[in-house]
């Protein structure tokens, strides 16, 4: 198997593995609004959304 062959197959598996992931958080917090707050805690605490325009010189503060 040539190696840019082996790379589009795991690329191709792991997008469809994602997609899969995300089909399944959808399903999970669509009707349920306490999952789909532990959903976005989670994520917040994975991932914390930082303020980029306080670290940037050239923006001026509102």
């Amino acid at each position: 198997m040539s190696r840019d062959l082996l790379r589009s197959w795991w690329t191709m598996t792991a997008a469809a593995q994602q997609y899969r992931e995300s089909l399944a958080i959808e399903h999970a917090t669509a009707d349920d609004p306490a999952a789909r707050e532990a959903w976005l805690r989670r994520q917040l605490l994975l991932d914390p959304v930082t303020d980029t325009t306080s670290a940037d010189p050239e923006v001026e503060p509102a």
